[in-house]
Order: structure tokens, then sequence, then C-alpha cells
């Protein structure tokens, strides 16, 4: 979970409360972590007293960078610490649905060919649920390569779970400046490839 929170206020703290407990509450047949990295926050995110017992669970883990770096050095550098073979995205204001990381791993244990999965996701509008919109998403390559032509990033990064080793041999994020606000759609494209 990278974060870069500059004086955040109630609602922001309480969406990275809520993430973070998303994270910590999933069920799984193997060992977790959540890994916050903390991109130069103003104040440090440890410090905030409601985020305190939630990042006390001896299953988080938040690595400080001294200052904001930017999100996909951020990114990387979580990449680079992670303890486990398998990497699960999420933003401070994401929210898993329980049972989420169970059913990607098993999907990943059940054909040793899948190096990445994703999920359909939700957009939700807080202050005007009018807005809400889900977006589906098909499983199979006609239907990713399809979300690459109609939208561009076939998978919500808060919704992929992948292993490690292939983020490593494609290089991770990429710093590229023609890739800015599109990291992910950047890196999904090349592991298509």
């Amino acid at each position: 979970m990278p974060l870069y929170l500059r004086q955040p206020g109630p609602d922001t703290i309480a969406d990275v409360k809520r993430a973070a407990i998303s994270v910590l509450s999933q069920i799984c047949d193997l060992p977790t972590e959540l890994l916050v990295i903390d991109d130069g926050s103003d104040p440090p995110v440890t410090l905030i007293p409601e985020l305190r017992p939630v990042l006390a669970s001896p299953q988080a883990r938040v690595l400080r960078l001294v200052q904001n770096q930017g999100l996909v050095y951020a990114l990387n550098a979580g990449l680079t610490q992670a303890r486990f073979s398998l990497i699960a995205r999420i933003d401070g204001d994401d929210f898993w649905r329980p049972g989420k990381l169970k059913r990607q791993v098993e999907l990943l244990v059940s054909d040793p060919d899948l190096t990445l999965v994703g999920t359909s996701m939700r957009l939700v509008h807080p202050h005007n649920p009018a807005l809400d919109d889900d977006a589906l998403r098909g499983g199979g390559w006609e239907q990713i390569l399809a979300l690459f032509e109609r939208i561009g990033c076939p998978f919500p990064h808060g919704s992929i779970l992948a292993r490690k080793d292939v983020f490593a041999l494609l290089g991770g994020y990429p710093h590229s400046p023609h890739f800015t606000h599109c990291e992910d759609f950047a890196l999904w494209g090349s592991w298509v490839r």
C-alpha cells in the first residue's frame, strides 16, 4: 500500500484505516503481510493516532521513505521489500471484499501457468452513490485484450495478485515520464506481451 499523506483529514485517515483492515482481515492459506510504503507523509503514517492500532498488527510493516519520491518509486520500493512470492496491490482509498485473496490464491495454485489474476471492481462515489459503477471484467485472453483496446488498463491495480518474480523480471513499474499516471497500464501491457 503506497501512501503519501500531507496533513490528512479525517476522511482520508478513515479510508486508509478501512483499506488496511480489509487486507489484514483476509483469510488465506499462505502467510501474508500488509506492507505500507510511507512516501514521505507529513506527519509519518506511524504517528497518526487513528492508524497506530492497525499498523501495530504483527502482519503490518511500514517502510518509511524520508522524502516523497512519487508513486512509482514507492511501488518499486515495496516490490523489493515484500517478503513473500505473491504481490497484491491496494491503495489507501481502496477496499477488498472478504475472501478476495483466498479465491485469487486458489486460482494461481490451480493453474501454474497463471502469473497474474485480477478482479472486477466497484467504483464508489461516497457523496453521490448514483455515480457508483461496477467495472466487470472477463477472465479470458479475448476479454483482457478487448479491455486493453476499449478502456486501456485491463486490471484495476487494487484487484491484482501476481507473482513477485515476474514483477522483477519486467523491472517493476516503469519510471519513464511517458507513463506518468499510467504506470500500471504500461506494466500490464509488458506483462501480457
